[in-house]
């Protein structure tokens, strides 16, 4: 491993680094580096339970399983895993509801089917009350999801503030095309539609909520820090509820990024 002044440490270091950021060259079976890492610095080959407490973050199921998997290749032997999650699920289940009721005050998030209908139905209204023709489902059900995907976008870079397009929409009226100005009032399907039917049915967005959840639990560590190691590997924090929590890790008293 390197650190990220680019100098190499020996693996009983990794947790008194500072920052605790290392890196892997591009040529490295990532994952079986890691899980070697993790041994030599923990000592799991002598001690089975010597990883049992750790919490270690994978950018998806299939990092999770590879890597509980390059852990035992490790130790060659008999090891109690540590807890693997993917970095999108971060919920409840990471003790934000024994940390207290209001840990994350949100809504429920709504299921991608039903927000793929919910869209549908809110796009064919905005094209019909605009005078055109109702869209046959496929391509009503393109634009649903190029919605969405849009509305995802904004979540992970943190949030967009959607009524700035109303200033500029009026700004620059006299120099656009007139499908620039439709394109716009499109959007008012995000800036105002979309918001009022997720009020209206007690719900958010999913990556709302993985920010929010991302966010409160920044706090309860940030107030009670575990003393188990914490990693995230894998992840170069593309979106904003990952670079919260990577944040976070870095200021726990064994948190490191792989």
């Amino acid at each position: 491993w390197r650190d990220a002044d680019g100098g190499g440490r020996t693996m009983t270091d990794i947790f008194s680094a500072t920052p605790r950021i290392f890196s892997l060259p591009p040529s490295t079976a990532y994952l079986d580096e890691v899980a070697r890492g993790l041994v030599d610095a923990t000592g799991a080959k002598a001690n089975a339970e010597a990883l049992a407490d750790a919490l270690i973050f994978t950018p998806n199921q299939r990092a999770a399983r590879e890597l509980s998997v390059a852990l035992y290749r490790a130790v060659g032997g008999t090891l109690l895993t540590p807890e693997i999650r993917t970095l999108g699920d971060i919920e409840e289940e990471d003790g934000l509801a024994a940390f207290g009721p209001d840990a994350l005050d949100l809504p429920p998030a709504i299921t991608p089917a039903q927000r793929r209908g919910a869209l549908s139905r809110l796009i064919q209204h905005w094209r019909t009350a605009a005078g055109g023709d109702a869209l046959p489902p496929g391509a009503l059900l393109s634009a649903a999801d190029e919605l969405a995907a849009l509305i995802d976008q904004s979540w992970m870079a943190g949030g967009v503030d959607w009524k700035k397009l109303d200033g500029l929409a009026e700004e620059l009226a006299p120099q656009l095309a007139a499908h620039w100005r439709s394109s716009a009032d499109f959007l008012d399907i995000v800036m105002r539609a979309w918001p009022k039917h997720l009020k209206e049915q007690g719900l958010c967005d999913a990556q709302m909520r993985r920010l929010g959840a991302a966010e409160a639990l920044a706090t309860r560590w940030a107030r009670t820090p575990p003393a188990h190691p914490v990693l995230v590997v894998g992840s170069t924090g593309a979106g904003a509820a990952t670079r919260i929590l990577m944040q976070a890790v870095l200021d726990l008293p064994k948190g490191v990024i792989v």
